[in-house]
């Protein structure tokens, strides 16, 4: 299996509605947790590139896989920004 966890450092739909402390999370390094599920191979990913080599990779892997993909806080589609928009309009905030 392969788990991709995708990080932005918080919860951006959480942002969209209203810019709060809360939607930030620590910057714990997520990719160590196959060392938890008792081993695996893990990426720390921030760059095409680096990407692009743990999926060259997971194509033969038959160990469990994480590949944390880390993104720009307020790197989204227009389609997040207006629905945190209208919820924000909706709960008045």
């Amino acid at each position: 299996p392969i788990i991709f966890l995708i990080n932005n450092d918080g919860y951006t739909i959480g942002r969209m509605i209203c810019e709060r402390p809360y939607n930030n999370i620590q910057p714990w390094s997520y990719y160590k947790l196959v060392e938890v599920f008792g081993g695996g191979l893990s990426f720390d990913v921030r760059t095409e590139r680096e990407l692009e080599d743990a999926l060259d990779i997971s194509i033969t892997a038959k160990t469990l896989m994480l590949i944390e993909i880390h993104i720009e806080r307020y790197d989204y589609p227009e389609a997040i920004r207006s629905a945190g928009k209208s919820l924000a309009k909706r709960n008045q905030l």
